[in-house]
């Protein structure tokens, strides 16, 4: 057994934690606000609560569904997303702009203009950057799918899952997945049909796709759903 200190105690934070403390270390969470989950803080007023950063999950694939039940008594925190959440928007223009989800809806919307959207069918002939090279979240969609996708598709998607600036956010740290289509197959569309391919050759079960959250999760974490953890908060 090792003694293992972790600077911050946000959500990546307390996963390691986790996952170390089950292989039986000992952990120490070292964390200089006053309050612990990082950028994901829940507040209650009355009936409301009001999140200041993410307030879901979308589990697609195994490994994050096994994580999430290996944790005891989180499961039946759970709180799966109405389906009405599937439609999101973002807003151009002072208007409301539905979120696109497949092929028709990607060519018929007026989210986007003629010229951004035939932009990313440059995407394909665009090189891969140098595995050397370190990008920002932001800099990579601009070079591979221009400038209009990023202002009103990347950069929201971007600020809902992270609350952060895309122009800080390392890619190829922040978006592994993304990192690796372009470094395994030159390009996002190459590298999704390349996957699609996969997928249909592969015998595994696939997982089911879905989108939760969690009753009073704040609560449930600072009352140290992890054993053998300890948080030391600077005073």
């Amino acid at each position: 057994m090792k003694r293992i200190g972790i600077i911050g105690s946000g959500i990546t934070a307390l996963a390691q934690a986790w996952q170390l403390t089950r292989q039986g270390h000992d952990c120490t969470l070292l964390e200089s606000s006053k309050e612990i989950g990082g950028a994901i803080q829940s507040h209650r007023q009355g009936p409301y609560l009001a999140e200041e950063g993410p307030n879901s999950i979308q589990v697609n694939s195994h490994e994050v569904d096994r994580f999430l039940t290996s944790i005891p008594g989180l499961e039946d925190r759970i709180v799966k997303a109405d389906a009405a959440a599937k439609k999101r928007y973002i807003v151009r223009n002072g208007a409301l702009h539905a979120v696109p989800t497949g092929p028709l809806t990607t060519v018929s919307t007026p989210l986007w203009s003629l010229v951004g959207k035939l932009r990313v069918l440059k995407e394909p002939f665009i090189p891969a950057i140098s595995p050397e090279s370190e990008e920002s979240a932001a800099d990579f969609v601009r070079r591979r799918l221009g400038l209009e996708l990023y202002q009103y598709a990347i950069n929201p998607l971007i600020g809902g899952i992270y609350a952060g600036d895309p122009e800080q956010l390392s890619l190829r740290y922040a978006f592994p997945k993304l990192y690796a289509l372009e470094q395994n197959h030159g390009g996002l569309i190459r590298g999704a049909l390349a996957k699609m391919r996969k997928n249909g050759r592969s015998q595994t079960p696939k997982v089911r796709k879905r989108i939760i959250s969690f009753k009073e999760i704040i609560f449930f974490v600072s009352c140290g759903f992890i054993p053998k953890v300890s948080i030391r908060i600077k005073s």
